[in-house]
């Protein structure tokens, strides 16, 4: 899978799981459009991850040596992406250019070729081990865990693997569910905002846990959700601005404005929010720290 399609599937389960709680469930399942699209969502993310993990012999049957390579894959995808987040947030471009893999190109290729990815990015995790574990980028236990799984897969080399014409039919068939995965997860989220007001913990929790993590691409430093101060609903389209950097940005359809620690270095910084219609607002002393994801909650006033 690319690293997009991932980001797709990864969301799609975080906001399943948010659906899924004690505490949550019972207020959805009542109501039958939404068990009926929540069902489409469970077969569809099920599909994807059944089609990822079915990379086949020629006999048609799933292999230890397949079994291990989507661990070892998941383990260095896991690191890569935090790794090309930290090189971007130094400045180191050489280490970004060695590490910042797909998830195809960690997930499938020749074994040598996928071994010696893995193992590069291992080794570069681990040569920048104090920076990462101390920064929050990665948990330490990663990069050991990694080595484990290059070594099993090293032991079951050997065996056959499937053609490239099947896998390559199995990335159609993802891509092809991934069309029908995000037009679920766009459904629900119209669905859900008969509960903005009624059960708005609920709502704010499970639109958010839906979003796509960008953060693999470049490290977040600080979130804003912009809020309508009467009625708690998400706002789009509010311009957000930097004021120290001159960056500006528009909220995202859930709300939502992010900055990067690149674009939002270590420091305090003034935040102005304006949308037509609204009274403007600045926001001063938003603090960014290394390593540490600060969010903010703005509520934006209607102009009577």
């Amino acid at each position: 899978m690319t690293d997009e399609v991932t980001r797709t599937l990864n969301a799609a389960i975080s906001g399943q799981t948010e659906m899924d709680t004690v505490v949550n469930a019972p207020i959805w399942n009542g109501k039958p459009a939404i068990v009926l699209k929540k069902d489409a969502l469970d077969a569809s993310i099920q599909k994807i991850v059944d089609l990822d993990a079915d990379e086949t012999d020629p006999t048609g049957h799933k292999t230890s040596k397949n079994e291990a390579r989507v661990k070892a894959a998941t383990t260095a995808w896991q690191l890569s992406k935090p790794l090309a987040a930290f090189a971007t947030d130094t400045n180191n471009d050489v280490l970004r250019a060695e590490i910042d893999f797909s998830w195809s190109a960690l997930r499938y290729g020749k074994d040598t070729t996928l071994a010696d990815n893995w193992q590069l990015v291992h080794d570069r995790a681990n040569a920048h081990f104090a920076a990462l574990t101390g920064s929050g980028y990665i948990d330490g236990a990663l990069v050991a865990q990694l080595q484990t799984d290059i070594d099993d897969f090293a032991a079951k080399r050997g065996k056959p693997k499937a053609a490239h014409s099947d896998i390559k039919a199995i990335n159609i068939a993802i891509d092809a569910e991934v069309i029908v995965l995000r037009k679920i997860i766009f459904d629900l989220k119209e669905m859900f905002v008969q509960f903005a007001i009624t059960q708005k913990l609920f709502y704010d929790a499970v639109i958010e846990a839906f979003e796509e993590d960008e953060t693999g691409v470049r490290h977040q430093a600080i979130v804003i959700e912009y809020l309508d101060d009467a009625t708690g609903v998400r706002l789009p389209k509010v311009k957000s601005k930097l004021v120290e950097k001159a960056i500006e940005k528009l909220s995202s359809k859930n709300g939502l404005s992010a900055f990067s620690q690149q674009e939002a270095p270590q420091g305090n910084h003034t935040v102005d929010s304006e949308m037509p219609g609204y009274v403007s607002v600045r926001t001063a002393n938003v603090v960014s720290e290394v390593g540490k994801l600060t969010r903010l909650v703005i509520r934006l006033v209607k102009i009577v």
